[in-house]
């Protein structure tokens, strides 16, 4: 698999399976790249130093992220997770679109960038919002190498067809991979189209779910609600970051697409999830709601607390919810209320949150 990777770039796969497995992670993430390319000495690394991530801002940043798993009792290597698996697709395609040999450091950052729902896109976001001027640089600095690889002697059509010619078995590999790309994305546009062709006249179908989570609140651990830190003595306890808010609407989310719990695919059993960011399970949930074909429509959420005063941070955590499920802000509407001093709520032992969300489906 790695063959057409250089050495650089298999030296940070490497560094990753040893990032993944000193925190306990059972699979390589696109977060442990990331973190592996920033210990490099390659321009991916320099780049994201010149955006101000720090190594340490970024270690601390992933353990908020995904949390700390159990020490590792096997050796070997580590399985890759669905969406790194995917950035190695896409490696190619960056590799092949610059006319380069191999795959090196830049074509992997941009690869596992590439979409704005991977763990290392979301924490670069997070770090300062530094993913697009990040991948600006690198395709800059690719594009400048391009140039002063090509532009010697004036002929660069014929250094190219030199390049092809004496890697023929790597071109063929390239074309073919990118060749499945283009006939899948075919295939999908196809399914739509066809779909909507005999679609009936009413249009989609909209489907509405609703979402419940309430947890005790517990001195010492932080406060996390819509993936915003609100300042607060005590936190929400839970097995993942007590994020109600998030877990009510991801329960309002499977809920329209008759697809169980967030108990049934998020388990508290799990260790795994342990300590986990809700924002990660959000997006998680917002990728199985893509690949069902919904589209989010409307959200609605209530936080019943009786403190702190929760207003002023409404406006973050729309942007964070919203940003997750990739809509506008318009679309989705969060409100805060007290109980007026009755049950578990009013008495301040806890919080407790509603969501209704309305999805739409092109139908068959």
């Amino acid at each position: 698999m790695f063959e057409v990777y250089d050495d650089k770039s298999r030296a940070v796969i490497e560094s990753a399976q040893q990032e993944a497995r000193s925190l306990g992670h059972k699979l390589v993430g696109t977060e442990h790249l990331l973190y592996a390319m920033l210990c490099d000495d390659s321009c991916t690394a320099k780049t994201l130093e010149r955006c101000g991530l720090s190594r340490e801002a970024l270690r601390n940043e992933i353990v908020r992220l995904t949390g700390w798993g159990e020490k590792l009792d096997f050796g070997g290597n580590l399985f890759f997770d669905p969406s790194t698996t995917r950035s190695f697709e896409q490696a190619v395609v960056e590799m092949a679109s610059q006319g380069d040999e191999a795959i090196e450091v830049e074509h992997l950052f941009l690869a596992i960038t590439h979409r704005n729902e991977t763990v290392a896109s979301l924490l670069l976001e997070r770090c300062g919002q530094i993913r697009l001027r990040a991948r600006e640089e690198v395709r800059k600095y690719l594009k400048e190498r391009v140039k002063t690889r090509d532009g010697s002697g004036g002929q660069p059509g014929r250094r190219r067809d030199e390049r092809h010619a004496a890697h023929q078995g790597l071109e063929s590999g390239i074309m073919a991979a990118m060749q499945r790309r283009i006939d899948e994305l075919e295939r999908k546009v196809e399914s739509l189209r066809r779909a909507l062709e005999e679609r009936a006249p009413a249009g989609v179908v909209l489907r509405s779910g609703f979402g419940f989570d309430s947890h005790e609140l517990e001195a010492g651990i932080p406060l996390m609600l819509g993936g915003t830190r609100i300042p607060y003595e005590r936190g929400l306890r839970g097995h993942s970051d007590g994020d109600a808010l998030l877990h009510a609407i991801i329960d309002a989310i499977f809920g329209a697409m008759a697809s169980g719990d967030i108990g049934r695919h998020f388990p508290d059993t799990d260790e795994k999830y342990r300590g986990i960011s809700s924002m990660l399970l959000l997006s998680r949930c917002h990728d199985a709601m893509k690949a069902s074909g919904y589209a989010l429509e409307s959200l609605d959420a209530i936080i019943l607390a009786e403190k702190p005063r929760l207003s002023q941070y409404v406006d973050s955590m729309r942007k964070e919810v919203s940003g997750a499920l990739e809509v506008e802000t318009g679309k989705v509407s969060i409100k805060c209320k007290t109980a007026e001093g009755m049950g578990f709520v009013g008495e301040g032992r806890g919080m407790a949150c509603y969501a209704l969300v309305t999805l739409s489906h092109p139908g068959v």
